[in-house]
């Protein structure tokens, strides 16, 4: 009896596994053969429509070429996007890696990592790129109007700002610099030799002058240079040390900051340097070495003409870099109708600006002097009035002895 149990139960178990055994081996088939089951189904839905005699069959594809953009309108290299048929004539934009890749850079100052936000996309700045001074019609609706085919030549007028800083201390390229096109913005280092000489040679080849006022850095290692402004000195001291610096030539219509991460965050200092300026009648721009300075903010409370640079051109010394940020500014100035860009007296920005200059005409692009730059943008945003800046007379020397 208990033989016969034992063999019951023993082939009920064999029963089982020869079950589950079969169950695998037809899950296994179904699974070879799917990708063979999905091609026949891909061919046969792509098998072209039956024509009539003497017409041309029309080739079937799911493959589409488009043109992406890089965001602010500008039309980028075309390529094939593969999409399913139903939405084949749907318009499809397409962001390019390379050109995001290029526009990530976080600029800072040197060996001072203050992180400028606001140049490292033109996509990521506001629609009004150019801030409080942004134009009241912004390009974008005139950008979409244009065809993808079209030439350069056929898009919104732009307008660009070039401030070369550093001049006067390396003389070579100092030189080089003032036989830029006259349009470029030059800004002397008032501590430079013979710098009042310089600036005279500049001056006579048309350019506009401003004085690249030094300021304390928020790390020290970088030395700013003699009778800089610091966020210790009194505002005694300050006066002083303004008085000096924008005393050592004339002719000059603005100024903006060396360095000065630390100095253009401290308020108080900040005031009392816009009080010199407007007493001055000249204007500020700021540098945005640092991403929160508060200079512009007090330069428009205290009625200096003002407005920031959009684009560092020459961070990363090497020509494909910085023609990526010449393109950057084309985009900025395309976006919002303006754009401000600050580069130094360095060979490989010497020579890509002087190949990239003589470009802009058929592009529809007008580089303009700073203080043109400060009005333009002024005009489309009518609530800040400005004062109106001048040349200044070179002053007799005063205050304390240089550092």
């Amino acid at each position: 009896m208990m033989g016969r149990v034992l063999g019951v139960f023993t082939a009920g178990c064999i029963a089982m596994r020869v079950r589950f055994l079969f169950c695998v081996l037809v899950l296994m088939a179904g699974l070879m053969s799917a990708p063979a089951i999905l091609r026949a189904m891909d061919e046969h839905t792509s098998a072209p429509e039956q024509t009539a005699p003497g017409q041309a069959a029309q080739k079937p594809s799911r493959l589409k070429p488009v043109y992406q953009f890089n965001g602010d309108g500008l039309r980028a290299t075309p390529r094939v996007i593969s999409r399913p048929p139903e939405k084949a004539d749907e318009t499809f934009v397409a962001e390019d890696p390379a050109l995001l890749d290029a526009e990530k850079t976080c600029l800072d100052e040197g060996a001072v990592n203050a992180a400028d936000a606001s140049v490292r996309s033109a996509m990521s700045l506001p629609r009004d790129a150019s801030g409080p001074f942004g134009p009241a019609h912004m390009n974008h609706k005139a950008l979409a109007t244009v065809p993808y085919d079209a030439p350069p030549k056929a898009y919104p007028k732009a307008y660009v700002a070039i401030v070369i800083d550093d001049v006067g201390v390396d003389y070579k390229r100092s030189a080089r610099a003032i036989n830029l096109p006259p349009e470029v913005t030059l800004a002397f280092l008032p501590y430079a030799k013979h710098v009042k000489e310089q600036a005279e040679a500049a001056s006579k080849k048309g350019h506009e002058l401003m004085v690249h006022l030094p300021m304390e850095p928020l790390r020290m290692t970088a030395n700013p240079g003699d009778n800089y402004l610091s966020v210790t000195h009194t505002d005694e001291e300050l006066q002083a040390r303004i008085a000096r610096n924008l005393d050592t030539f004339g002719g000059y219509k603005g100024v903006n900051n060396h360095m000065g991460s630390a100095f253009t965050r401290h308020a108080a200092g900040v005031e009392v340097l816009m009080d010199a300026l407007k007493e001055r009648g000249v204007y500020f721009l700021d540098s945005k070495t640092a991403p929160d300075s508060v200079a512009e903010k007090i330069a428009r409370q205290k009625g200096v003409p003002t407005t920031h640079r959009d684009v560092f051109l020459d961070h990363f010394e090497t020509s494909e870099k910085v023609n990526a940020a010449l393109a950057q500014m084309e985009r900025a100035a395309r976006s919002s109708g303006y754009a401000v860009a600050i580069g130094h007296p360095k060979d490989v920005t010497m020579s890509a600006l002087e190949a990239w200059l003589p470009t802009l005409a058929e592009k529809n692009i007008e580089v303009i002097p700073m203080s043109e730059m400060i009005k333009k943008r002024h005009a489309a945003h009518k609530p800040h009035r400005a004062a109106k800046a001048h040349p200044v007379s070179a002053q007799p020397m005063s205050g304390t002895p240089a550092e």
